[in-house]
């Protein structure tokens, strides 16, 4: 009888314990971006300001027939490792892949002013647009999101599916902030 009750107050303290943390470590730095980084700090020196790692911010803007619906601010939505290769900067997630899509900064004519080009995989809808490089630490640029693109960022904006009665009447405008987070100089 005591065996039972020591073993109910153990799991009884388990289960209503709040003092578990399951909430994911924000000073983790998964491998690939850590290995990013090391190549970054050996190359300072010769790295262009657009490479580097990158948190990006969105505000996305959701329209009926060009009224504003809802408005929402994502702030650190994904982080990005921009690399030199060639003529172009790859962009690459987080883990060092592009495995939903294929993106890439080309340079612009005007300085500071890079196109982006990205071709997402699973709806193949591509996105073809000028981005902005301010002060080395950010780039700016927005777009109406395509239509794959859009429905599936639908659920996630408005937390519910899209209905098919409203699909031609919506639109969504993605205004995106990317901040350098490394390497960055220190005054």
């Amino acid at each position: 009888m005591e065996k039972n009750a020591i073993l109910f107050f153990c799991i009884y303290f388990f289960a209503c314990s709040s003092k578990i943390n399951i909430e994911p470590d924000s000073n983790y730095v998964v491998p690939a971006e850590k290995n990013y980084r090391e190549y970054f700090k050996s190359n300072y020196n010769n790295l262009d300001p657009l490479e580097g790692i990158w948190t990006e911010y969105v505000v996305g803007t959701l329209y009926d027939d060009g009224k504003v619906i809802e408005r929402k601010e994502i702030p650190k939505r994904a982080r990005w490792i921009i690399i030199k290769n060639g003529s172009s900067y790859k962009i690459l997630n987080q883990y060092g892949e592009q495995n939903k899509y294929v993106a890439s900064f080309k340079r612009g004519k005007i300085k500071n002013y890079y196109t982006f080009d990205c071709l997402i995989i699973k709806t193949k809808d591509r996105i073809n647009v000028e981005a902005q490089l301010i002060d080395d630490t950010t780039i700016e640029m927005s777009y109406n999101a395509p239509r794959g693109i859009f429905e599936e960022s639908y659920k996630e904006f408005m937390l519910v599916d899209l209905p098919e009665s409203e699909q031609n009447n919506l639109e969504l405008y993605w205004q995106f902030n990317w901040l350098k987070t490394f390497p960055i100089e220190l005054d």
